[in-house]
């Protein structure tokens, strides 16, 4: 990650669960208390999504609050972004060679890895890669999404991010009238106010020292999810 500027590697906790049958005998706790021992020796944060979070709060995370950041749309778009084939190798290669050179989409809470977690967080997620869309002009990646009648720009990867009108007036043509930023968009020019509640039900938590707390709202990219 990018954590105000700084790129900083954070440990992960990902697919936490016990057997039903053998719950309630210690066994998470067990596993949780050593994979975090590793962690701590190693890194200075760890972070994980969840919807149970009182099962990690005994263990030192807490939660953090994640926004959205909603703009307008320009009325004419000129479609200038195309669905990735995740089928076409070349296509898959191009994806794989801009993420692993990628520009932090923030300086407050970016990404920067190879684009390893990207694409399995995106397959887990979407089945394929309909959602990331490419854009030649800019040389640019979005994923975008409709969800409950709203349109979300979930993430953009390009090796120099464009402008923020730039970007939109490439999306293609829809009944919306605004766009979700699903990201913190510090590196864009957004002159909007943020609202709480961007992943639901879902908490981002955290552990150890996180610099982007208690300096604003921010939030973690749905495809850095653990």
């Amino acid at each position: 990650l990018v954590l105000e500027g700084e790129p900083v590697t954070v440990a992960g906790i990902h697919a936490v669960g016990t057997h039903p049958e053998h719950r309630g005998r210690g066994h998470c706790r067990a596993l949780l208390e050593e994979a975090l021992a590793y962690a701590d020796a190693r890194y200075r944060a760890a972070q994980l999504t969840t919807e149970v979070p009182r099962v990690f709060r005994r263990h030192g995370f807490r939660s953090v609050p994640q926004w959205t950041w909603t703009v307008p749309l320009p009325a004419v778009r000129r479609a200038g972004f195309s669905p990735v084939d995740h089928c076409v190798p070349d296509e898959v290669k191009r994806l794989r060679s801009t993420l692993a050179h990628r520009a932090p989409i923030s300086h407050r809470l970016g990404v920067v890895e190879a684009g390893d977690h990207f694409i399995i967080d995106e397959i887990l997620y979407a089945r394929s890669l309909s959602r990331v869309q490419f854009c030649p002009r800019l040389e640019t990646y979005v994923v975008l999404e409709p969800r409950e009648g709203k349109l979300r720009l979930v993430d953009v990867v390009a090796r120099r991010l464009p402008a923020l009108d730039a970007l939109l007036q490439e999306l293609p043509p829809s009944p919306h009238t605004t766009i979700d930023l699903a990201f913190t968009p510090d590196r864009f020019a957004v002159e909007v106010m943020p609202r709480a509640g961007a992943f639901d039900d879902l908490h981002v938590m955290v552990r150890g020292d996180y610099p982007p707390e208690g300096k604003g709202p921010f939030t973690l990219p749905e495809l850095a999810h653990c």
